[in-house]
């Protein structure tokens, strides 16, 4: 082995050095908070979402008859890792008559959460196709008044 090799391929082993070691400890840890910054707004985006979610899917888990997403040792790891996304989760749906807080920090969901949700999306994605059809339709029209002047 030379001196300033990175590794060790003697006897059928590699052993790697301090340095090889860092570098491959501070890209894991480059992609890992790539890979967060990534996904967190995402998820952030979702808790206001008209939609049946991530964040819905989370809660539905979590619930056995009701939520407790106030701070303490007792949440999951679910819970305390989402709490924040959690709590906008449940106010929105509150909105909706959805969810209700019982208790602070204890929150319930109506078992039509799902249905009512995927009802939502779904109407509002008929309506942002007759818009989208409408406007085509309208621009046509007004390419049309602009070659005849």
């Amino acid at each position: 082995m030379t001196a300033g090799s990175s590794s060790s391929i003697s006897q059928g082993t590699i052993s790697p050095t301090a340095s090889a070691i860092g570098q491959v400890s501070w890209s894991r840890w480059n992609w890992i908070t790539r890979a967060r910054s990534n996904f967190r707004p995402k998820l952030w985006s979702e808790v206001e979402a008209e939609r049946w979610t991530q964040h819905d899917k989370m809660l539905q888990t979590e619930q056995r008859g009701i939520i407790d997403l106030g701070p303490g040792e007792g949440a999951t790891y679910l819970v305390r890792e989402n709490r924040g996304l959690m709590i906008g989760r449940v106010k929105h749906l509150e909105r909706y008559g959805l969810a209700n807080e019982v208790e602070p920090g204890r929150w319930g969901v109506s078992d039509r959460a799902e249905g009512s949700l995927t009802e939502l999306s779904e109407r509002n994605d008929v309506i942002k196709t007759v818009i989208r059809r409408a406007l085509a339709r309208w621009a046509n029209v007004w390419v049309e008044k602009l070659e005849m002047h």
